[in-house]
């Protein structure tokens, strides 16, 4: 909350997953709300591609309904706008397909799906094994290196709050530590074939299961 505000509506988006531990640190002062709203939404900053399915089914029979067959393709075109995500817009809306849908008026039907939760503005989580991660960390790594000769080099593995959250990642590894130990070997390798003999650093905290590193 800012020290000053200019009268625009806040927003506050909750997702429902997981929080382990509490604000690492508190501020006193007085805080006034008045008008508040709670509601339910769905499907904002939803993302698809490998790894972020959509499923549509009946919340009691299970029964799973085809997109492009019973609905229209579910995507939100506001999820990334401008170069950007925001917290809260618009959601997409749902419709029936025009070929004959087998969903019903009145039927109960839940939609699993992946979206993203931007932090700090418009920063938002990747999955570590998406391609494009890889093609940035080679490009990264050929840049810095023809730059100088560097001593070290620093691999910023930083602020992690979640890993293995998407299908792809979950397929292939039992546990985050496992996905990030592998990520972490391949950045080793991606550096290591630009630069043989500098030192690699990184984030202790990240890695200390006596500081940030605890067991989910």
């Amino acid at each position: 909350v800012a020290s000053s505000w200019d009268g625009e509506m806040p927003v506050a988006l909750f997702v429902g997953v997981e929080k382990r531990g509490g604000p690492s640190d508190g501020q006193q002062g007085e805080l006034w709300f008045d008008d508040v709203a709670v509601t339910t939404t769905a499907l904002v900053n939803t993302i698809r591609r490998e790894g972020a399915p959509l499923e549509v089914y009946d919340a009691v029979t299970g029964f799973r309904f085809q997109e492009g067959q019973d609905l229209e393709p579910i995507v939100d075109p506001l999820a990334y706008k401008d170069g950007r995500f925001d917290t809260w817009h618009q959601p997409p809306e749902v419709r029936l397909s025009s070929r004959g849908s087998r969903l019903r008026p009145k039927q109960r039907v839940r939609v699993d799906y992946f979206a993203v939760n931007p932090v700090f503005g418009s920063a938002v989580a990747s999955c570590l094994l998406h391609e494009g991660i890889f093609e940035y960390m080679q490009q990264n790594a050929a840049a810095v290196t023809a730059s100088y000769n560097w001593a070290g080099f620093l691999l910023s593995y930083d602020e992690m709050r979640q890993l293995r959250n998407d299908a792809l990642e979950t397929a292939f590894f039992a546990t985050p530590g496992e996905l990030l130990a592998w990520h972490i070997r391949n950045a080793t390798r991606t550096v290591r074939a630009h630069s043989r003999s500098s030192r690699l650093y990184v984030w202790d905290d990240m890695f200390n299961p006596f500081h940030n590193a605890g067991s989910p």
